[in-house]
Parts: structure tokens; C-alpha cells; sequence
């Protein structure tokens, strides 16, 4: 279980005076934010206090008719010491005002009065709470921690606030506001309040409430704006979307004819082509083994083994232009060869055509 530490933090102090000589009051005691600690070894801690955990139902319960101390008393009050340093008592009105807590309270020991009459004029709670170490950022001011599962033990009169004269300015924190001409008499102070304006409507609060109200109508805004340029860049991821499946479509349109159409003439004269190739590869090279290989494979390995050269890199048209050239040659080479055989005689001796023919001519007369 988190260790709880024990919190004492300062708010102004603002009271009548009843029939009886107490002081009777109503005063903001804590708010929301980010205050600065120091722990025991004098480094700072940067704590949120989170309107979830201040506000929260069982922190402001627990508020409720806790001691009022003149100091804050060096243990924690229990039922034990609450008579030997109790000069008061909170009430059980403790409502939110805006970003502040308010708490009524009674003050009835003479002693503390008269310093009160005498300057003592801040209030300073007292407080459990669990630190969840947590960094983040709220109301623009960084934090390392969060306070949570607060829980009151006391409310104390102070001379002034914890961090000293020079942080009076701030609540609950690092100081609380400086009271130094309190009114002690009946008469209630008015608070300064601001107009505003909700959905063409005006409404009177607190100037502090109107700040809050402002800061949450902003991020309202700014989250709308966000929202907006989401929804741009959604519209273009559709039309993009919508154009890929039309482009699908037409493809698939494209595939479906293609599939449809007769290939037979194609395969046939694929076979041709390939046949008439391992002819030409039986006559120039018997051992080439074409197996496997495709057409174009089968010509580039046969000009390479011809000529003695690389063709990896030439592309179809200048292997088939190749290949033709070769073909023509073996066909002329054919030719030749038949002219060659056809103008000798049968028993292949003469070359002349003449003789062979006067040859053919002088057997036929020996036969009659």
C-alpha cells in the first residue's frame, strides 16, 4: 500500500463575528491545480491536486466537522488530542466553487481570535493523501505527481502561508492571499463576479468561474476544430477507396473478357514456334538439351554456344533478329548443298553439269 503523506496547504480567511464572540465564516480552503512540496530532503514536488480526487464525494465527506487548530498541531487530531488543541470546528457546508473548495467554519476559542484580531488571518488544511508518481501536464504546468484518495484531518489558523511572504498570491499551494484588513463585523463582502455568456445566454458567476468556463469553452472549440480536419482527411480516404474499387472493378471486367476469349489459334502457333525451333536446334546443336526451357531461352543458348558470346542483356527483339539471320544462313547453306549434289553424276565423280548430262545420254544408247 502507497505510504499517505500528510499535507498543509493555506487559503484566505474571511469570517463575521456572532452575538457570542465566535468567528463564523465561510472560506476557500483548497483548489484544483498543480502546487509545489518539498519532501524531506528539501527537493520539490510538482503535485496535481485533479478536480476527480479533490471534488470527488469522499474527500469533501470527509471535510465535514473536522477540528479548527490555531497552528498546525505537531500529530495528527484524534479523538484523543481533538480537546487539547481544538479551538473550533468546520461545518458541513463544503460546496465548489468554480476551480475552488469552500468550507463554513466556527471558530470559538478566545486565545485564537484575539490572534486573529492580531494578524493571524490565513487558513491552512491538513490532509492524508496517496501519491501516484505519474508526470503529465495540466492547465499548461507540468506535474511529477497526482494526489489522491484525499482525506481532511484538520483546518488550522496560520500566521501566513507555507513558502512565506513572497507566495501569497496563489491558494492552496505555494501560499494563500494576504487578508491584512479583514472586517470584523457582521457585514458579508461581495465577490466580484463577471458575466457569462453559454449559448447566446448571460449568466453572472464568479470571475474566477467565468476563467475556468472560458479555458473549458476553448478546448471545446479547439477539440472541434480537431474533429473537423479528422473528418477531412475520413472524406479523403474515401475518395481514395472509392477509386481503388473502380479501378478493381475495371480490371476485373478486363480479366473476365480475357477469360472468355478462344486461345486455341494462340497455343497453336506457340506449338509451331517451338517446334519449328528444336528442328533448327537438331540440326545446328543434337546434344542441346531444350527441356524445360522456354523459346526464348532455347534461341539465346544456341547463339551463345555459336558465337561465342554474353547475350544475357539482349533484350527479345535483337535474339529473334538474331536467330532469323541464322536461319536464313542454314537455309542458304541447304540450298547449296542440294545444287551441289544434284550437278554430279550417279557415281558422284564429275562436278559438270554438261558432262553429266553427256553421260546420262551415251548410257541410254547403250541400253537400246
Amino acid at each position: 500500500m502507497t505510504k499517505k503523506l500528510l499535507r498543509l496547504d493555506s487559503a484566505p480567511l474571511k469570517f463575521e463575528v456572532t452575538e457570542e464572540g465566535y468567528l463564523k465564516g465561510e472560506a476557500v480552503v483548497s483548489r484544483i491545480g498543480v502546487f509545489h512540496y518539498r519532501d524531506a530532503d528539501g527537493n520539490l514536488r510538482r503535485e496535481l491536486r485533479h478536480p476527480f480526487d479533490v471534488f470527488s464525494s469522499d474527500s469533501m465527506e470527509s471535510l465535514k466537522m473536522i477540528p479548527v487548530t490555531n497552528g498546525h498541531p505537531p500529530q495528527i487530531i484524534d479523538s484523543n488530542n481533538a480537546k487539547i488543541y481544538s479551538i473550533g470546528h468546520v461545518g458541513e457546508t463544503i460546496r465548489v466553487d468554480g476551480v475552488n473548495l469552500v468550507a463554513s467554519f466556527v471558530i470559538t476559542d478566545s486565545k485564537a481570535i484575539e490572534d486573529i484580531k492580531n494578524g493571524r488571518r490565513e487558513l491552512s488544511l491538513g490532509y492524508l493523501q496517496e501519491p501516484v508518481m505519474v508526470k503529465g501536464v495540466y492547465d499548461g504546468e507540468e506535474y511529477d505527481y497526482r494526489q489522491t484518495e484525499i482525506r481532511y484531518n484538520h483546518l488550522s489558523v496560520v500566521d501566513e502561508a507555507r513558502a512565506g511572504r513572497d507566495a501569497v498570491i496563489n491558494l492552496d499551494g505555494n501560499g494563500s492571499v494576504d487578508l491584512l484588513n479583514i472586517n470584523f463585523s457582521p457585514k458579508k463582502e461581495s465577490s466580484s463576479m463577471a458575466t457569462i455568456n453559454i449559448d447566446g445566454i448571460n449568466y453572472e458567476a464568479p470571475q474566477e468561474v467565468s476563467n475556468h468556463v472560458s479555458k473549458l469553452v476553448k478546448a471545446v472549440e479547439e477539440s472541434q476544430s480537431t474533429l473537423a480536419n479528422k473528418d477531412g482527411e475520413i472524406a479523403d480516404v474515401k475518395k481514395t477507396s472509392s477509386a481503388l474499387e473502380a479501378e478493381r472493378d475495371d480490371l476485373k471486367e478486363k480479366l473476365e473478357v480475357e477469360l472468355k476469349k478462344d486461345h486455341t489459334g494462340e497455343v497453336e502457333k506457340a506449338v509451331e514456334e517451338r517446334l519449328a525451333v528444336l528442328n533448327i536446334v537438331q540440326r545446328v546443336d543434337s546434344k542441346f538439351e531444350p527441356a524445360g526451357k522456354t523459346v526464348q531461352q532455347i534461341k539465346k543458348e544456341i547463339l551463345s554456344n555459336r558465337t561465342k558470346t554474353n547475350l544475357d542483356e539482349k533484350d527479345e527483339v535483337y535474339i529473334d533478329a538474331r536467330w532469323d539471320a541464322m536461319v536464313e544462313t542454314l537455309s542458304s547453306d541447304n540450298f547449296r548443298d542440294q545444287r551441289e549434289k544434284a550437278g554430279s553424276d550417279f557415281t558422284g565423280d564429275s562436278k559438270d553439269p554438261d558432262d553429266s548430262r553427256a553421260k546420262m545420254k551415251e548410257n541410254r544408247r547403250l541400253k537400246k
